[in-house]
């Protein structure tokens, strides 16, 4: 492995590495050189390939700062001294923010539809970078399977769809806590649903994942549009967040959940959200799973998959929920004798009618 090393001034004490792997057969998506950028509080990397496209770059801020409006929402103050890791890959973005340096190392897999950025995070020179920093991400060995991943799973399931709050587990069983928000709480969240999680008892924040989930905990995810905060710009995206099931958190014991440590009752940390292109699509639904939980609280031991369709485009083989065969006739195709209607009322989609006759 050849490394070179670019030393900077001393006032920005940082050092670059440009790393080449020797002799390995690349494949399309892997990186030929990555370069590592690091100084007290700011780690960058960057992935090239082998025409030398840049097709990734994180940065991580280890430090005070100011948390953004989806991360703070269920804060007093935005302000904390923790994480902040922003990752882009071609046209897909993450941000992930959290408060203290516990090591998370298993936040949730990358949606499906996220390629690049998976790709990216899953060099193994990457990799090692964000795991000396103690951050990690649960892997999906399904992804290419599994348009709508039904990748999150518990009891207890709620729908939180159409409201700027999210009734977790906690909250309708103590209702004078205060509920988690979704959206940064400024617009209704167009699909939410949570659930609740015991610890060590075979659940996953990703369930195609190795690893169960060691904290007990309520679940709660949301597609979110782009809207105006106080602060700016909040893009649409797709994105979790891991809320306690106790009584007790607070600053001298917080409480740890799968995507970062919480200091007050009914409050939840965010997992990574995700932006692309797409500029927002997202659907959630709600399917039963195939096992239960004899432990569940109140005896609801009904076992529920909470499925997310994100970031889709016409062309990808699959017709979703604002495609039809007028508007994606590539994924949404009429078969047989059946012909492409459009409906002349607004907002209605187009159906494939037999002989073009629709009942």
């Amino acid at each position: 492995m050849d490394i070179r090393i670019h030393k900077f001034s001393a006032i920005a004490l940082a050092v670059l590495f440009s790393i080449i792997p020797e002799n390995r057969e690349a494949k399309a998506q892997d990186l030929t050189r990555v370069e590592l950028e690091e100084t007290s509080t700011m780690t960058t990397v960057t992935g090239w390939d082998a025409q030398n496209r840049q097709m990734g770059r994180l940065e991580l801020l280890q430090g005070r700062f100011a948390m953004s409006d989806l991360f703070a929402a269920d804060r007093d103050s935005p302000w904390v001294t923790g994480r902040r890791l922003k990752v882009e890959a071609l046209d897909q973005t993450l941000q992930w923010e959290s408060e203290g340096f516990a090591p998370t190392l298993s936040l949730p897999a990358h949606p499906a539809s996220q390629k690049a950025l998976a790709n990216f995070l899953d060099d193994r020179r990457v990799k090692a970078v964000l795991e000396r920093h103690g951050i990690g991400f649960q892997s999906n060995p399904h992804q290419e399977d599994d348009p709508s991943a039904c990748d999150l799973e518990g009891t207890h399931a709620y729908e939180c769809s159409g409201e700027t709050t999210c009734a977790i587990h906690l909250v309708r069983e103590h209702p004078e806590i205060a509920p988690p928000g979704t959206c940064a709480r400024t617009v209704p969240a167009p699909y939410a649903w949570t659930v609740h999680q015991r610890a060590f008892a075979g659940y996953h924040l990703d369930h195609l994942a190795s690893e169960e989930v060691q904290f007990t905990q309520s679940v709660v995810a949301q597609c979110c549009p782009e809207v105006i905060t106080p602060t700016g710009v909040m893009p649409a995206i797709y994105a979790k967040k891991t809320c306690p099931e106790s009584l007790t958190c607070s600053a001298q014991t917080p409480c740890e959940t799968s995507c970062g440590t919480v200091t007050r009752p009914g409050a939840c940390v965010g997992c990574p959200a995700y932006h692309d292109s797409t500029e927002g699509k997202c659907a959630m639904y709600v399917e039963k799973a195939d096992w239960t939980d004899p432990f569940a609280p109140k005896g609801k031991k009904k076992v529920f998959n909470v499925c997310a369709r994100f970031a889709w485009t016409c062309g990808d083989g699959f017709c979703d929920v604002d495609e039809d065969c007028a508007n994606c006739n590539a994924d949404c195709a009429c078969r047989g004798d059946n012909i492409c209607v459009e409906s002349a009322a607004l907002n209605e989609a187009a159906l494939c009618c037999e002989n073009g006759i629709c009942d």
